[in-house]
């Protein structure tokens, strides 16, 4: 059974057609999860080869009802933390990694790297949430959280539309794999693993997917397959987020050392100049799409702009 969000529970009970509908979207985004599967299988392989990992065992104990993922169904508006973090910190727990009475193993991934990789798996969601209309849209993230330790995720989403039914609001399904894959050839020679460091990565990286999401949005509006009010909402959401993930990498980074701002630059993976510059190139675009005879689009513009101006996407 795919998780619902309030809203939508609400939506299924009271409104005529709703059932139906979001059944059949339930359905759907349950088969198209399972023809996904091999695909993940395929970057996890894929990414370990790019690290050298050659000893790869995944722990099959993450798996809920059998299965490597979970259903998210709620309205493209929403921003469900709860739910999805459950997901995270339950698959954590299963394994070993957190508990009440940490080893010194787990006890490395502390209530920050919690946090930052409940932040990774929001970010990859609302990624593939955030794409427009016309085929299904995916996001995948691999991240270290122990010595010889990664866990992987892949957030695929479908959208339903239906005026006459949900009114101005987007239904979306989003089915999320995760999995945890140790190597103990790289367990026993990974001695340089930084908690610090790891956190500070993770952070940025979903920083950067917020930043994308943010951009796409803007098209989801001209689009309209999102109406002004959840823009503006969303919009809000996402800047908070990218300011406190901001801030976080700045605190993590000046306990692991002193020149934080200068260290940031020299972390492998913390800045990926193809990807801000295509997150400026589709703001840009974005941009010119907007007209200022229009007025929903008048302070839309003041801020993309002015975003654009002080660097806002170039992260």
């Amino acid at each position: 059974m795919a998780c619902r969000s309030g809203k939508v529970k609400n939506a299924r009970e009271n409104i005529d057609g709703a059932l139906a509908q979001i059944d059949k979207l339930e359905a759907t985004m349950e088969s198209r999860a399972g023809t996904k599967e091999s695909e993940f299988k395929d970057k996890i392989s894929a990414s370990l080869k790019a690290a050298g990992v050659s000893d790869g065992v995944e722990d099959k104990r993450t798996n809920i009802d059998g299965k490597d993922y979970a259903v998210k169904v709620d309205y493209a508006s929403e921003f469900d933390i709860d739910a999805i973090a459950k997901i995270v910190t339950d698959s954590l727990q299963i394994v070993g990694i957190i508990g009440s009475s940490p080893t010194p193993e787990q006890a490395a991934v502390s209530k920050e790297a919690i946090k930052a990789y409940t932040d990774v798996v929001n970010s990859v969601a609302e990624a593939a949430k955030s794409e427009s209309k016309g085929g299904g849209t995916v996001s995948y993230s691999m991240s270290k959280i122990l010595p010889g330790t990664w866990a992987f995720l892949y957030a695929i989403s479908s959208n339903l539309y239906d005026k006459d039914t949900f009114g101005t609001e987007t239904v979306t399904a989003t089915a999320i794999f995760h999995t945890i894959v140790k190597s103990e050839k790289t367990i026993a020679i990974d001695q340089h693993f930084d908690n610090a460091i790891e956190i500070a990565k993770e952070n940025g990286k979903s920083c950067r997917r917020y930043l994308a999401a943010q951009g796409k949005i803007l098209d989801q509006f001209l689009d309209d397959e999102i109406t002004e009010e959840t823009f503006d909402s969303k919009d809000k959401l996402f800047d908070k987020k990218i300011q406190e993930l901001q801030d976080a990498m700045d605190v993590t980074l000046e306990k692991a050392a002193p020149t934080s701002k200068n260290m940031a630059m020299r972390i492998p993976g913390y800045h990926l100049p193809e990807a801000v510059m295509q997150t400026e190139h589709n703001v840009k675009k974005s941009l010119a799409r907007l007209s200022p005879d229009n007025p929903k689009h008048v302070k839309v513009i003041e801020r993309t702009k002015s975003r654009l101006a002080s660097g806002h996407f170039a992260f």
